[in-house]
């Protein structure tokens, strides 16, 4: 199996890598300079041959030095269990010197005053902080993720630098991210959050750097020392069978020592902060209270659409459009589409504005998930034009309750057009029920959305009629040519074979 393990060792546990490479310069040189030095040279060997990423090797060069002494004090500690000796002891008090770390630099707690944390959810934290330098209020977005391999770590990273390079009117600003260890979480989130990030061992997890209180799987126990964890191995592993581990106190010793290098990680994400999202919004205006903000509902989903719009033609797709994540700022007057923790890059080609892509994951909120969203793999960017369509609803609509919600989907769902919206907002049908189509290829995009006399201050239900027939009759054309070619083709085939037979 020498090809497919080989190139897996080659290119997808780099970090791994680095850490042992810091290591072994700190045990050869003992000045840091000559240590720095030996470290770049190498790596950069290492990088030509392509057994080093050069991105991991960039954005976690800050970390990397408090791995690795975290990393060479496990080794100490398994090897002092299986070796006790105060000659072996002292050797390594020697070496360890040149392992001493400066103190962390944790740019979060360093650079910003937390004040609040203003959302949490299944990928991390918000908070609401002041940046000590400029004094701006910012929204940190606080992400811990687990090391596996270098291919899961630089999507993640491409996709943070492809949010960076958003900019729009309409969109959440994005102004910084980095990587760093995971600090200690504040007392509120203690207290509050129920979010869990949980591992895919069933083992409780070690702190391998010093004795303490086992760490929890939920994100709210996570502390600056908990940034490398060794998760135990259970006792099953070991093959009872072997009568010389039966009555052996060295296995007793090395239960929970037989280690699986798991390296936690946070990225910060430091984007504009805004003043509310659409949910507050659309629940103040649901229970007769008075409105965070004063828009008219065709003027705020002009505005999503805007931003929508303007992140398609970046080859985004966002893939979890919902109120949530529909922002207010107050200081722009404007609305604006944020929270792009469940975006992907599409792929364009020079056919389309985005290609259909392929997902691992299918991620989304119900129920503003399209249909091909929850039961496929295969979608594009009309996946987000669905949950504009469910979104439109409850701009339109107002509901006192989910059921009454629920129910006026299944409505729309089954072609049904519900009396509430035909009797109040009889110039949004058609659209609704274009967005909210099974069929995503029949679905019109974000621009061609924004371009309807219905967003264009006409709001006359004849003219949008007409448009939104227009665009059918330009789908059922298409449908006709591709037939009409099929039937073409068929011909040539034909007089072939005739010409043949003669």
């Amino acid at each position: 199996n020498n090809g497919p393990d080989l190139q897996k060792i080659k290119t997808d546990s780099t970090f791994l890598l680095h850490i042992l490479i810091e290591t072994l310069c700190c045990l050869l040189e003992k000045e840091d300079d000559k240590r720095q030095q030996l470290f770049e040279c190498i790596c950069s060997s290492l990088t030509k041959q392509k057994y080093l990423d050069p991105m991991v090797y960039e954005t976690l060069a800050p970390i990397r030095r408090e791995y690795a002494s975290k990393f060479y004090e496990h080794i100490r500690k398994v090897h002092s269990t299986l070796a006790p000796s105060s000659l072996l002891q002292g050797a390594y008090s020697e070496l360890a010197d040149s392992l001493v770390i400066q103190k962390t630099y944790i740019k979060y707690k360093d650079m910003f005053n937390e004040i609040q944390i203003i959302g949490k959810g299944g990928f991390g934290i918000v908070c609401k902080a002041r940046h000590k330098v400029d004094n701006m209020v910012y929204a940190v977005k606080k992400i811990i993720f687990t090391y596996r391999n270098d291919s899961d770590y630089n999507k993640v990273m491409r996709e943070v630098k492809s949010f960076a390079g958003l900019s729009h009117m309409n969109v959440v600003g994005y102004n910084n991210a980095w990587v760093q260890t995971v600090e200690q979480l504040s007392e509120t989130l203690t207290e509050s959050s129920s979010t869990s990030y949980s591992s895919s061992d069933d083992s409780d997890p070690v702190d391998f750097l010093r004795s303490s209180t086992p760490l929890r799987r939920d994100f709210n126990r996570y502390s600056e020392s908990d940034s490398i964890l060794f998760y135990a191995s259970t006792t099953q592993e070991v093959d009872s069978s072997d009568s010389s581990f039966e009555d052996s106190t060295l296995d007793e010793e090395l239960v929970g020592i037989n280690p699986k290098l798991d390296v936690k990680m946070m990225l910060c994400i430091q984007m504009e902060f805004c003043d509310c999202d659409l949910r507050n919004w659309l629940d103040a205006r649901n229970a007769g209270k008075q409105l965070p903000f004063q828009k008219k509902v065709a003027d705020i989903f002009k505005e999503i659409l805007s931003g929508v719009a303007y992140i398609h033609s970046k080859s985004v797709i966002h893939r979890d459009l919902k109120p949530q994540n529909i922002f207010f700022s107050i200081k722009d007057c404007m609305v604006k589409v944020g929270d792009f923790g469940l975006a992907t890059l599409g792929h364009p080609n020079p056919d389309s504005s985005l290609a259909v892509s392929r997902h691992s994951t299918n991620l989304g909120t119900k129920p503003y998930a399209a249909p091909e969203q929850i039961h496929k793999s295969h979608y594009d960017s009309k996946v987000d034009m669905y949950s504009l369509g469910i979104i439109l609803i409850e701009l339109l609509l107002q509901f006192k309750t989910a059921a009454e919600f629920s129910r006026i989907l299944d409505q729309m769902k089954s072609g049904k057009i519900p009396e509430e919206l035909n009797k109040d907002w009889p110039e949004f049908v058609p659209l609704v029920q274009n967005l909210v189509q099974e069929e995503p290829k029949l679905r019109m995009n974000a621009k061609e959305v924004l371009n309807m006399p219905l967003l264009q201050g006409n709001h006359v239900e004849e003219i949008n009629a007409l448009w939104i027939k227009v665009k059918d009759l330009e789908n059922e054309l298409s449908q006709k040519e591709q037939q009409f070619q099929q039937l073409v083709e068929e011909v040539k085939t034909l007089r072939l074979k005739l010409s043949e037979q003669n």
